[in-house]
């Protein structure tokens, strides 16, 4: 089974109705459990995960998160932040330090998919989830 990362914002979509990619959101989770793709998480995003949630929903869905939450969940290593910090340095838009790591923990492990909202990690070479599983 091939592994996606998911991005902060597609969490947050899933689980906030009032969200503007609500509805995208739960239909690309919907194909991504038909191909069989495995969601995986790092343990950067999963703090910035809970922090979202807590401003945009409430301290109860944060909670209920980490109570639930049963996604495999990769630590970023030191060599992936090293690797973070030359993504972010050798561009001039805005990225945040656990879009960076991210970006680095997929080359490590060799992840082609993303479910992210964020048109960075197309940019970064990344396939971007759709509501149809392709390319956006």
């Amino acid at each position: 089974m091939e592994a996606v990362l998911v991005d902060t914002g597609a969490v947050v979509a899933l689980l906030n109705a009032d969200d503007l990619f609500h509805r995208q959101a739960r239909l690309i989770l919907k194909e991504m459990r038909r191909r069989g793709a495995v969601p995986m998480l790092t343990n950067f995003i999963l703090a910035e995960i809970f922090s979202s949630l807590l401003a945009a929903v409430g301290p109860d869905a944060g909670r209920t998160w980490l109570r639930h939450s049963i996604w495999p969940v990769e630590r970023v290593s030191e060599a992936d932040e090293k690797r973070a910090r030359e993504i972010i340095l050798e561009r001039e838009n805005h990225i945040s330090y656990v879009d960076g790591t991210s970006v680095a923990v997929m080359e490590r492990l060799g992840i082609a998919e993303v479910f992210s909202f964020d048109p960075f990690f197309a940019e970064c070479g990344f396939r971007l989830l759709s509501v149809t599983g392709n390319v956006e």
